[in-house]
């Protein structure tokens, strides 16, 4: 059984064992909450949250939804906000967990959505690595990049 848990895990790339090792606590218990079998508690929730850079709200499975529209077929899809950063001056960034396509950044700036080209290719886990990939509007036109953030030019 995949859990949210899990999914953070995985697309950190973070190892049971160095979780656990960082966190001080043992692999079989986290394994266990991995698995689904237990949940996560007040303790230590938080301290996993901040090692995997998601929020609470999400390893709980009661995370907000936004919606990611997808323009090439002209439909949004409601997706559990894993993380949440605002980029000053600018908007928001976001990482989803799309259920067709897995874990997805998202940037909401002055009203336009904008998603990396290829969805299913690779994305960026932080605001830092915004620059990485190419990003399209919501309307499906190439952004252009400025100071390292995506622009559409309407």
């Amino acid at each position: 059984m995949t859990t949210n848990f899990d999914t953070a895990c995985r697309m950190r790339g973070v190892d049971t064992a160095a979780l656990a090792a960082q966190l001080g606590t043992s692999a079989e218990s986290l394994t266990e909450y991995r698995k689904g079998r237990r949940e996560l508690g007040n303790k230590l929730l938080p301290a996993v949250a901040s090692a995997l850079d998601v929020s609470q709200a999400y390893l709980r499975g009661i995370a907000d939804s936004l919606p990611v529209y997808d323009w090439a077929y002209g439909t949004s899809t409601l997706c559990p906000i894993m993380a949440a950063r605002e980029i000053d001056g600018y908007g928001m960034y976001y990482i989803v967990d799309h259920p067709e396509g897995g874990w997805m950044a998202v940037i909401l700036a002055d009203g336009i959505q904008f998603t990396p080209n290829d969805w299913q290719g690779r994305q960026p886990l932080s605001v830092d690595e915004i620059d990485a990939v190419d990003w399209v509007d919501n309307t499906g036109r190439d952004a252009i990049m400025i100071d390292g953030l995506p622009r559409s030019i309407g």
